[in-house]
């Protein structure tokens, strides 16, 4: 889902809420969504990617006391990228300890549109924060298996501003 306050430029921070329930009838699909996942292993070493685009539109409101409205158009960029080490490699499971970097960037175009004018703006703000975390995987037999990955991030590193542009989520 996307919820929070857009504000581009300048322009008054418009709220924004689309449920989760909805956002499938919110993706710009020109271009369209893209996701892809990759490793490359060399005995216990490993090298991965995780990369998503994504663009959503939505409408929404300015609070106060002339009645505002407000478009949204939003494309963003969530590239993972690191290294990996095999910690336990049995017949049965393996686990992984991560490394690596979390690459976001957001571009917004936003109109907020009023009783006597319409005005533009657009944004950018991109930033890489460090990430460390564990990917495992469980045989169950039969062909059949478990694989689950968890990481965090930021450690208040990260977060480089590019471009003036402020999203509060």
């Amino acid at each position: 889902g996307m919820n929070g306050r857009v504000g581009v430029r300048g322009l008054s921070p418009a709220d924004i809420n689309v449920d989760f329930s909805q956002i499938f009838n919110h993706i710009d699909w020109s271009p369209p969504p893209v996701m892809f996942a990759g490793e490359a292993r060399n005995g216990r070493y490993a090298l991965f990617t995780d990369f998503i685009y994504v663009g959503l539109e939505a409408d929404g409101s300015s609070p106060g006391p002339l009645p505002l409205s407000a478009e949204a158009n939003m494309q963003q960029v969530v590239w993972t990228f690191g290294g990996s080490y095999r910690v336990v490699d049995n017949s049965t499971a393996t686990l992984d300890v991560l490394a690596g970097g979390r690459l976001w960037n957001l571009d917004t175009d936003l109109t907020v549109t009023g009783p006597l004018s319409t005005r533009e703006a657009s944004g950018s703000k991109t930033w890489v924060d460090p990430v460390i975390g564990v990917a495992g995987n469980v045989a169950l037999g039969k062909g059949f298996g478990l694989h689950g990955e968890a990481d965090v991030g930021g450690f208040g590193v990260g977060a480089v501003e590019i471009a003036g542009m402020s999203v509060d989520v």
